[in-house]
């Protein structure tokens, strides 16, 4: 089995983080999906939600590369 096709877990972000490195608060964050705007978070149980961060990532991406 080559390294590469091994599973790589993916980390989950929590809410404070998220809205940290969008540089916006946690009622913007949750403004924004609930718009559509930002993909929902998964929940990780009862009372904890997270976003994986490649998602994250991808979503910044895409707005700098809407403001090029």
């Amino acid at each position: 089995m080559q390294a590469s096709s091994q599973y790589q877990p993916k980390r989950l972000i929590r809410p404070n983080v998220v809205a940290e490195r969008l540089g916006i608060s946690k009622t913007t964050l949750y403004r924004m999906v609930n718009a559509g705007k930002l993909p929902a978070p998964v929940r990780i149980s009862s009372q904890c939600t997270g976003w994986p961060e490649d998602v994250i990532d991808t979503f910044i991406a895409e707005r700098q590369q809407e403001v090029r």
